[in-house]
């Protein structure tokens, strides 16, 4: 084996798969200014439809990267089912839409395959300056206390790439998660595999997503892919067959059998595969200096493509806290991925562990779309990044949530939105201080150490005091900002919103010390404070030690 004729490289982070989850870290990463590389065993980028639903939160986490236009150009909302019910006839289920709001810009699930997806997210890492390297093998991952040693093998050279980090989102066979030694909490069995591919459909519309259920052959659907004249084939296999041939000719009869639909010709000629739908994920989430995201095949029809969001919500959940810890943030903060990578998996415990099951014999109104609550997804109100000052009363935010949009204006500039303000910097943690008192105990303090990490936003009616002074404050004009963050006129309180667009604290008063001993905790710096806290703040402290330096 020959070797490249170069030392080795120094990145501070190696991601090794080029899929969905790789390239949200790759993009995030790169944002923010770390050095990555990212590799991918395949020679070329994938060319099938695969996971097709991008939930409501990920399409947020897709605007803070900054690809959200040319997503919702890739693909469409999802087009109502019809059910085909023979010997009862023919029923269509239309997909209720909900309107945008205030706080919730994106409400409805957006059908895009996922080659589409992953080019987006490409064209975003190539903007950023990095690309993917296709056809790279990694051959062993060697750690020690000061980084990790990737060996890769690329069209017939090795080379040695040193990391300070390594990120695995190598796919749902997890090559490089298993050599590691990352055992799965559950594997997939035959009754959980279904056939799933592209294929154009002769005799059928395109209007609508097609849908034959039967008790005993499960649900056989086809879903117009959109900008395309594809579909999108689901079909369920046996329990005992053994995995059958992909070929056209076999494809056709398993329809001919399951339908008696002699009037619709498939033509198989795209992407084609047998999908074992995971349930489960590999624990614990991180070996030494190597993390694993995301990953697990997508269950089409239970869930909608979760695994494809929760593997999105991974990358996005890590990026910031490597980003930091990088550039001299208290390496603790890398140990509350896993524990808020639980809560991810935890929003998919109310389905089926085995997505057969809801397919087989299971009612039909589990493949509908657009119902309420909304999947804004996940929470994480038992993280110790999460605390409050006092109780939170019932049906107000909890730290660990997501921080709502609001449309806000500024005297400057006109326009905006808190997301955009989310988005402003690379590393930003951003403080929402809502009421004259906040405001006024946020202003006065004097940041150190700062490093750019840190954005206060004042929130402010249209008619006040503070306006003519405070040029830069949000002027919350609709209100929407405090009925979003459930913010009476009277009261006055601040919120910190993380970088990955969630509330870190929610604080009724003493602003300025638990904003500054949370960030001190977490982020490594601190605001000025001149008298000691008092009590209830000692407490709200002592919750935080789990982030304390040794």
């Amino acid at each position: 084996m020959n070797t490249l004729p170069f030392p080795m490289v120094d990145v501070d982070v190696v991601i090794i798969g080029g899929g969905v989850s790789g390239l949200t870290i790759a993009c995030d990463l790169a944002r923010r200014g770390v050095r990555i590389r990212i590799i991918e065993q395949s020679m070329t980028p994938f060319q099938g439809s695969g996971g097709i639903g991008i939930q409501p939160r990920t399409i947020e986490v897709f605007e803070q990267l900054g690809i959200v236009r040319p997503l919702q150009r890739a693909g469409s909302t999802y087009p109502s089912m019809r059910l085909h019910m023979s010997p009862l006839g023919v029923t269509h289920r239309k997909v209720k839409l909900h309107e945008a709001s205030p706080d919730v810009p994106y409400p409805n699930d957006w059908l895009v395959p996922q080659w589409r997806t992953e080019h987006v997210l490409r064209q975003r890492l190539s903007e950023l300056g990095r690309q993917v390297e296709f056809g790279s093998k990694v051959l062993n991952i060697e750690q020690d206390n000061e980084g990790a040693t990737v060996r890769i093998h690329c069209r017939g050279l090795s080379q040695s790439i040193r990391s300070r980090y390594v990120v695995c989102a190598d796919g749902s066979q997890r090559p490089v998660s298993k050599s590691l030694g990352l055992k799965f909490a559950r594997s997939a069995s035959k009754e959980e595999r279904m056939i799933v591919g592209d294929v154009r459909a002769a005799g059928v519309d395109r209007v609508c997503w097609h849908v034959w259920p039967s008790p005993d052959k499960g649900v056989i659907g086809l879903c117009p892919l959109p900008h395309s004249d594809l579909f999108q084939l689901v079909m369920p296999l046996d329990d005992t067959e053994t995995d059958p041939a992909l070929s056209e000719q076999a494809i056709q009869a398993r329809w001919l059998a399951a339908t008696g639909l002699e009037g619709i010709r498939l033509n198989c000629s795209g992407w084609l595969s047998i999908v074992r739908a995971q349930a489960g994920s590999p624990m614990p989430c991180r070996s030494g200096r190597v993390f694993h995201a995301g990953g697990a095949d997508f269950s089409q029809l239970s869930g909608g493509s979760l695994d494809l969001n929760k593997g999105i919500q991974d990358a996005y959940n890590l990026g910031w806290k490597l980003a930091l810890v990088l550039n001299g943030s208290p390496e603790a903060l890398l140990d509350t991925y896993e524990s808020e990578r639980r809560a991810v998996m935890a929003d998919g415990k109310a389905l089926p562990s085995k997505p057969s099951r809801s397919i087989k014999g299971g009612p039909v109104s589990g493949l509908s779309r657009g119902g309420r609550p909304f999947t804004l997804g996940p929470s994480y109100p038992a993280s110790p990044l999460s605390m409050t000052s006092v109780a939170t009363r019932a049906g107000r935010l909890k730290a660990g949530d997501r921080a709502p949009d609001a449309p806000c204006a500024r005297q400057q500039t006109g326009q905006t939105t808190l997301f955009d303000e989310f988005r402003a910097g690379h590393f930003n943690f951003t403080v929402l201080a809502f009421g004259a008192k906040a405001i006024e105990a946020l202003g006065a303090c004097r940041w150190r150490d700062a490093r750019g990490y840190l954005a206060m936003v004042r929130l402010v009616p249209i008619h006040t005091e503070h306006l003519p002074e405070d040029v830069n404050a949000l002027v919350d004009e609709g209100r929407h900002a405090r009925a979003a963050y459930g913010v009476a006129d009277d009261e006055n309180m601040a919120f910190l919103v993380r970088p990955d667009g969630h509330i870190g604290v929610i604080a009724h008063e003493d602003w300025a010390r638990l904003i500054s001993l949370y960030m001190e905790r977490v982020a490594g710096f601190t605001l000025r404070q001149e008298v000691a806290p008092p009590e209830r703040v000692n407490r709200f402290i002592s919750t935080l030690g789990v982030l304390a330096p040794s």
